[in-house]
Parts: C-alpha cells; structure tokens; sequence
C-alpha cells in the first residue's frame, strides 16, 4: 500500500463511484417508499391540477 499523491487509480475511484451512486439510490428508494405507504400508497406526484385526472375545486 504505497501512498498516492495523484489520484487513487481509476479502478477505486470506480468503485467508490459506484458504491455513492448505489447508496444514493437506495436512500431515495427507500425515501419514496416511505413517504408512499404514509401517504397511504399513493405516489406523490405533485401535478396533482392535471386537466381530466380528478376533481378540480378551482374556479
């Protein structure tokens, strides 16, 4: 294990990319599931005026 000033080889530097990236999306997966089943199932789109979907009490 010699010491590196220059960066970590590219080999490493690809697995910590990807261990970040696979963390990440587990987090937010597990986020949205979460605020999901709080939510009682239902997947929090926030375009909920959409023209033809639900009920408007807007004007």
């Amino acid at each position: 294990m010699e010491p590196n000033p220059l960066l970590p080889s590219i080999p490493v530097l690809i697995a910590i990319v990807v261990g970040v990236v696979v963390l990440v999306s587990v987090i937010v997966i597990v986020i949205g599931a979460r605020r999901a089943k709080r939510r009682g199932s239902v997947p929090p789109s926030r375009e909920s005026h959409n023209p033809g979907s639900g009920h408007h009490d807007e004007g």
